[in-house]
């Protein structure tokens, strides 16, 4: 897998109000000792994220469930907020096909669709409900703390809604509930009720978790194969394992960030996919971004820097504009996919055609 990050024209040497090189390189100290504080974390069993990739028991468990409701389902839906909903957005977006959901049954390899509900509000709960065959439908109910107030709004929704269609027996038969390994209410609730349950390991916070579960069972569940997804993860982890900033391909481009925001008043990111795959991956950035960096120091300052999520080419008839002209306040990131797969060929303007302004 090849990844590539080129910085070129965050640098001085290519644009007006760039990164020195002496700040650049002055980066590589501050860099070294919080890379070594991040490592005493790991170390500590306190950043259990990391350790996703080679983890068994999350991979066996999902593997398990997935096989053994194989061909039972034609809609899998998602009740879940933040980290919970949108890492699974994400990998249906990117590794399934354009418009997976409206694809038929056939063109789907008879696999299920998959919606996620991340919000409670009632008009799109009802109306997915409302279409939905519930006899023929899976509910992932993915809390980790199990009593996320949206999340637990939706189950209780749900669950009367299920029991009415098919029966209380039965609608156990349509739940999975993904939460802690041994506190919080689902964790109580499938106990008592036989309701089949996946572990996030306690280690592991809400918005890293996309790589247990928590997104690994929505994503089996669809197709995707999850083995090469935890060997892609493992391999880009085996890329930040570095203590030398330059041999630390997220240590770069967590610096330029930094340098940026502290140095140069660049307080807003931009994530710009140019793949319509990636649109929700950006989404998904922002909140990984917001969630973690934005803070309250113990001094009582807030810190932090602001993400924005845009896509190419669409937002450059959007936002553009202001990233271009507007206050100098921004970096933009670019990512390009090398190969798509498909290509498509613009034919030779006939007469009459408009040329492109």
């Amino acid at each position: 897998m090849t990844l590539r990050l080129d910085f070129t024209n965050m640098m001085e040497s290519a644009v007006v109000g760039g990164i020195a090189e002496a700040d650049w390189t002055a980066a590589h100290t501050p860099f070294r000792d919080a890379h070594e504080a991040v490592k005493a974390d790991h170390d500590a069993g306190r950043l259990g994220f990391l350790d996703l990739p080679v983890d068994p028991v999350c991979f066996d468990q999902t593997q398990a469930f997935a096989r053994s409701v194989r061909d039972r389902f034609r809609d899998v839906v998602v009740l879940g907020i933040g980290g919970s909903a949108l890492g699974p957005i994400a990998l249906r977006t990117a590794l399934r096909a354009p418009a997976w959901n409206a694809l038929t049954e056939g063109e789907r390899g008879g696999l299920p669709r998959l919606h996620v509900l991340d919000n409670v509000d009632p008009p799109t709960i009802a109306a997915l409900l409302g279409r939905l065959d519930l006899r023929r439908a899976l509910f992932v109910v993915t809390s980790k703390s199990g009593g996320t107030a949206e999340t637990m709004a939706q189950y209780l929704v749900v669950r009367d809604r299920l029991e009415r269609t098919v029966g209380a027996g039965e609608a156990r038969q349509h739940l999975v509930f993904v939460t802690d390994p041994e506190k919080g209410a689902l964790r109580a609730l499938a106990r008592a009720e036989g309701v089949p349950a996946l572990d996030v390991p306690p280690n592991v916070g809400g918005r890293f978790s996309v790589l247990s579960p928590v997104g690994l069972l929505p994503a089996a569940l669809i197709g995707i194969d999850i083995r090469a997804l935890l060997d892609g993860a493992a391999d880009a982890a085996q890329r930040c394992v570095s203590g030398v900033l330059t041999d630390n391909l997220a240590g770069c481009y967590a610096v330029l960030q930094w340098l940026a925001h502290t140095r140069h008043g660049k307080a807003m990111h931009v994530l710009m996919p140019y793949s319509d795959p990636l649109r929700d991956f950006a989404a998904w950035f922002v909140q990984l971004w917001a969630e973690s960096l934005g803070k309250i120091r113990p001094d009582g300052t807030s810190v932090g820097p602001t993400p924005i999520a845009a896509l190419g080419a669409t937002d450059q008839h959007s936002q553009v504009q202001l990233f271009m002209e507007g206050p100098a306040d921004k970096t933009v990131t670019f990512v390009a996919v090398e190969d798509r797969g498909d290509d498509v060929v613009i034919p030779a303007a006939g007469t009459g055609t408009p040329s492109a302004s």
